[in-house]
C-alpha cells in the first residue's frame, strides 16, 4: 500500500502544492472509531505539507468532535420524534 501511496501522493503534492490535504478514508481506521478495528490517531491521517502538524491534527480533532456531537444531537432528536409519533413522549 505504502509503496503505491507515497509516490502518487507526493507527486501529486508536487504537482498542485496544496495548502492542507483531507483525507477521508472513513472513521473505522481511527482508533476512537467503536466498530473499526484499526487504532490510528487523527494526527496520523494528517499529511504535513509545511504547516504545523498539530495545529492541523487539532483542527481535525475539533472537526470529528463536532461530528461526533452533531450525530448524537440528531440521533436523539431522531428518537424523539419516535416518541412523538408513537405517542409514547412524556410517557
Amino acid at each position: 500500500y505504502l509503496s503505491l501511496f507515497k509516490p502518487i501522493i507526493e507527486r501529486t503534492i508536487g504537482a498542485y502544492q496544496p495548502t492542507a490535504v483531507v483525507l477521508q478514508c472513513g472513521a473505522d481506521s481511527l482508533g476512537c472509531d467503536r466498530l473499526g478495528c484499526f487504532n490510528l490517531s487523527i494526527a496520523t491521517h494528517v499529511i504535513d505539507n509545511g504547516a504545523d502538524r498539530e495545529a492541523l491534527a487539532a483542527i481535525v480533532e475539533e472537526l470529528w468532535e463536532d461530528l461526533l456531537r452533531l450525530r448524537d444531537e440528531r440521533a436523539a432528536s431522531a428518537a424523539a420524534d419516535d416518541a412523538d409519533a408513537d405517542g409514547t413522549a412524556g410517557a
